[in-house]
């Protein structure tokens, strides 16, 4: 058991780095999600530099072996990929990228807003038909990994190291398809529908099976959605005596437009706040 975490551990400090920040952060400090994201972003980042300037990983068994085993793999497709991985990781940046500018519809932008959106719209498709295609060529890959010489220490391991070869190329498709898909379907379909303050099957579902499962009426778009939050972080500061004011109602009809709160004589400062 030493002599496997001495020939192993530099293989596991940034798993086991990432999952503990995760874990601080949530469970015990209570940080947004977002700011650990971000976080993990940025330790990702040093800690590819770090392993660029010492290459500490790469004398690392594990590091050997995984090696051999992709280089086995890689050699026994019978299918030719459609790009290089690294051709769609720049890809899945610059779909990024523009997502980010479609969705902050910076001004500068707006007059090719058409050819952005159906650059991200074939891009998902393509993301999706990648991670499928991918799984076809797992499934005809003809490698055979029990040849590979197996260093002492990951005898024992050495199943679990094969399989892992073998699902990395799908694990990163999918890890593409996966957002592009949620982003299609919560973002691509409100705005295809081009109805104001809409919001996708997913964020509905979550709204109101999990999040707000005893609201009066169902959320149906964004300003009921925007209503709830605000209206549930207001009524418990009141009852937490924080400051002393009526508490918001419930909605007794649909929220189509931001008329609908003066309706039920909520505050214009309120109105704001809420926003949407």
């Amino acid at each position: 058991m030493i002599s496997f975490i001495k020939s192993t551990w530099k293989a596991f400090v940034f798993p086991i780095s990432c999952l503990f920040i995760l874990i601080l952060d949530q469970y015990f400090l209570d940080i947004s999600l977002s700011i650990t994201v971000f976080k993990l972003s940025i330790f990702s980042l040093l800690h590819f530099i770090l392993v660029l300037k010492t290459k500490y990983v790469y004398d690392s068994t594990v590091y050997t072996y995984l090696s051999l085993l992709k280089l086995e793999y890689n050699k026994n497709y019978i299918i030719k990929p459609i790009l290089t991985n690294n051709q769609i990781t720049i890809l899945f940046y610059i779909y990024l990228f523009v997502f980010t500018i479609v969705s902050l519809k910076i001004t500068y932008f707006l007059e090719y807003k058409l050819y952005l959106q159906t650059l991200w719209f074939l891009l998902s498709i393509f993301f999706i038909f990648n991670c499928f295609f991918e799984i076809f060529r797992t499934l005809t890959n003809k490698a055979d990994l029990q040849k590979v010489f197996v260093p002492h220490q990951l005898m024992q391991t050495r199943k679990m190291w094969q399989f892992f070869t073998k699902i990395a190329p799908t694990c990163s498709a999918f890890s593409k398809a996966v957002p592009a898909a949620l982003l299609f379907i919560e973002v691509g379909i409100p705005q295809a529908c081009n109805i104001p303050h809409t919001i996708g099957p997913l964020t509905k579902g979550v709204a109101n099976n999990f999040v707000y499962p005893d609201c009066s009426l169902p959320i149906e778009n964004r300003l009921e959605l925007n209503y709830e939050t605000f209206k549930k972080e207001y009524n418990t500061a009141i009852e937490n005596k924080l400051y002393i004011a009526e508490k918001l109602p419930e909605r007794s009809f649909k929220i189509l437009h931001k008329d609908d709160f003066r309706k039920m004589k909520i505050s214009e400062s309120i109105i704001e706040a809420i926003g949407g």
